[in-house]
């Protein structure tokens, strides 16, 4: 769902269009997603994008766009942290409230109310819950990459 996050913003990438799309394309299939790989693969089909994608997947990519989906999984929900509104879990701002909701640093999705924490080192948000279990694993954190204490970690 995050590659489906950057094709919505993928003018802003101009120079890496078509293999973002293709990748999109690709995991969305193998993802369950149908109907986001539908969509992406016929943005691929376009005339100025068609002769970039790679021989290997286009004809898997033309096959996909010849027969649409009907329906795609639901993503689960979780509250809004500022209104409580069930919102997807990759959706980073909130279709009520309208606030840009912040994101976990270790899934991508965003903070959900009572599952707030903050790296102790650069501080910067991720779920309490994740964060834990990064701190157990003995692995850093993805942004400064200290090792976290898990009795530094505060709720």
């Amino acid at each position: 769902r995050m590659l489906i996050r950057v094709c919505k913003n993928i003018s802003k990438f101009p120079a890496h269009t078509v293999p973002i799309l293709t990748s999109c394309v690709i995991e969305c299939a193998r993802g369950g997603l149908k109907k986001s790989a539908y969509e992406h693969a016929v943005k691929l089909m376009q005339p100025e994008y068609r002769p970039k994608i790679l021989q290997k997947v286009r004809k898997s990519i033309e096959k996909m766009v010849r027969r649409p989906p009907t329906k795609e999984e639901e993503e689960e929900v979780s509250p809004c942290p500022f209104c409580h509104f069930k919102v997807p879990n990759s959706l980073l701002t909130c279709p009520q409230c309208k606030n840009d909701i912040p994101f976990c640093l270790i899934t991508g999705r965003h903070m959900v109310p009572g599952d707030f924490s903050l790296c102790p080192s650069c501080n910067t948000t991720a779920l309490h819950s994740e964060m834990s279990q990064l701190a157990e694993a003995g692995q850093p954190c993805y942004m400064c990459k200290k090792v976290i204490k898990k009795d530094a970690l505060k709720k």
